[in-house]
């Protein structure tokens, strides 16, 4: 259960580029407890942190800048560090925690009313959809997810960097590894992948590289 708690941490404030054309695309940012910052909303209306006591699990937390006093909702607990990433219409954030060293988990949150939101886990599904690339003798190794970008407001871009193997009767060898670029794109309020797409197809629709992202 979310718990709200009153922060006396002050959270930096920082505004949106403009260009001619507009405002420019949210972009996917790294957070852990290490590196203390404040993701703020397309809108400015809100702001993404990690609160992180000695001693205690880390949560992903949200906050309405400018509230006095500053409210602040416990979003999801994670084990070290995530990649978030905004909606452009503010409405919803997608980020990755790394559940375990080889397997991250993917959420969507969406939020309704002042501070209200709903986190939902999309990783089953597209666990599922990886799952099709590996033969039925094989099994993944590593799976890493990473919210890329909104190809517009409730549809998001997920990579995937994962490792498959063949499991060979003397268990637990595994022979040979063979890694997986993808990128999958995903109706959020559906919860339905909606494209499987390929290294080449991702780069041509997207201008993104798969092979250049942190994973």
């Amino acid at each position: 259960m979310r718990r709200p708690w009153f922060s006396g941490i002050a959270l930096l404030t920082a505004c949106c580029m403009v260009t001619a054309q507009g405002p420019e695309k949210p972009a996917t940012v790294f957070l852990s407890r290490e590196v203390k910052r404040s993701i703020p909303s397309p809108n400015g209306k809100w702001a993404l942190g990690v609160r992180a006591e000695s001693g205690e699990t880390p949560w992903l937390v949200l906050q309405a800048v400018g509230a006095e006093p500053r409210y602040t909702v416990q979003v999801w607990p994670i084990n070290n560090s995530v990649y978030v990433l905004w909606e452009p219409d503010s409405q919803a954030f997608a980020f990755t925690d790394a559940r375990f060293e080889d397997d991250y988990h993917l959420f969507v949150d969406h939020l309704s009313g002042y501070l209200e939101s709903q986190v939902v886990d999309l990783t089953s599904l597209l666990e599922s959809r990886s799952s099709r690339l590996v033969d039925k003798r094989c099994e993944i190794l590593r799976w890493h997810a990473k919210p890329l970008t909104w190809v517009r407001n409730g549809l998001l871009l997920v990579g995937v960097d994962c490792d498959t193997a063949e499991k060979t009767k003397r268990s637990p060898s595994y022979v040979p590894v063979q890694g997986w670029l993808r990128s999958y794109i995903v109706d959020v309020q559906r919860e339905k992948v909606t494209a499987d797409l390929d290294e080449k197809t991702t780069r041509r629709r997207f201008g993104v590289d798969l092979r250049q992202e942190k994973w």
